[in-house]
């Protein structure tokens, strides 16, 4: 069985699990769990890419949001993953960007791969 099996198989058991609570705390379970992503592994390939990086972080509301910055000059790009990803997502295109005299920033939303692991949205 696949990992994405997996995870697939745990999110309908936590929604079926969500459907048997009352009313009051249905609502708050399953908006927790939509609001936390699963956190995929990193490949040796991304841990290394990130590991040239230069390192920082971002004030985001009450946290600091990890970041790291490649290149030293040039119009700057910041590149923001989807759900469930990671800066380490954007490790093929960076190395081309750079390659273009372009700097770029990538950061890790909330609730992916750092603290909080709940990732609020303004709905």
């Amino acid at each position: 069985m696949s990992r994405k099996l997996d995870l697939k198989n745990l999110t309908l058991r936590l929604l079926r699990l969500g459907n048997r609570l009352p009313p009051p705390w249905r609502g708050a379970f399953l908006w927790r769990l939509f609001c936390t992503p699963f956190v995929h592994s990193r490949g040796k390939e991304q841990l290394e890419f990130l590991k040239n990086g230069k390192p920082l972080y971002l004030p985001f509301q009450e946290y600091l949001l990890p970041a790291w910055v490649y290149g030293r000059s040039g119009p700057t790009v910041a590149l923001c993953h989807g759900w469930q990803g990671s800066a380490a997502s954007w490790f093929k295109l960076t190395p081309i960007l750079l390659e273009a005299g372009f700097r770029v920033i990538l950061f890790n939303a909330p609730g992916h791969h750092n603290n909080p692991r709940f990732a609020s949205l303004p709905l």
